[in-house]
């Protein structure tokens, strides 16, 4: 778990104990993804205060920091294949794809209107989903980044986004209710 002054700790789920701490931020910190193995977990300040950290989960070592945006990021979703992860922070309503090879941006994504607070990629890494504050959705062709689907817009709050694991399906919680969307009628990127 991230929290409290930017320490990530890990937790044994046999016995509940406190297995390591990392110190990860000078802030309060968040959780934000897991890379695909499960070996690392990827944390951010809290509004804004320091880059991404890349943490072993094993042993709370850090592995790798990612800076070059002047904002932290409020979602994080790593591609299930590549090295790319994409975020998107408070302040901006973009998506940015960034190549964990080079350590810096291979592209922007522009589309919302507002901030985003979710994202997602599909299981194979073909489709990424983000979801805005007015509860704008959109996919995205999860290698060129291509606009494939925006999803008709609400003015509630999207928090949260997930595909099935097949992807043809998209949630999206939406006020007092869960939207299911059948992406299947969308021409579906090779990966």
């Amino acid at each position: 778990a991230a929290g409290h002054r930017g320490a990530v700790s890990i937790h044994s789920i046999e016995s509940g104990r406190l297995v390591t701490v990392y110190r990860a931020h000078a802030a309060n910190g968040r959780v934000l993804a897991f890379s695909p193995d499960g070996k690392l977990v990827i944390t951010s300040g809290e509004y804004g205060r320091g880059p991404l950290e890349f943490v072993d989960v094993a042993t709370g070592a850090h592995v790798r920091s990612l800076d070059g945006d002047p904002n932290s990021p409020f979602a994080v979703a790593y591609r299930p294949v590549g090295a790319e992860i994409a975020t998107a922070d408070f302040d901006r309503p973009i998506v940015i794809i960034w190549d964990l090879r080079e350590g810096r941006p291979s592209r922007v994504l522009s589309g919302h209107t507002r901030p985003i607070y979710a994202l997602a990629y599909s299981a194979d890494g073909a489709l990424l989903a983000s979801a805005s504050q007015g509860g704008g959705v959109i996919v995205w062709d999860g290698a060129t980044g291509a606009r494939l689907l925006t999803l008709p817009r609400t003015d509630e709050l999207t928090s949260s986004i997930v595909f099935s694991s097949d992807g043809r399906y998209l949630a999206v919680p939406v006020s007092k209710q869960v939207r299911i969307w059948d992406l299947s009628a969308i021409r579906r990127p090779q990966s």
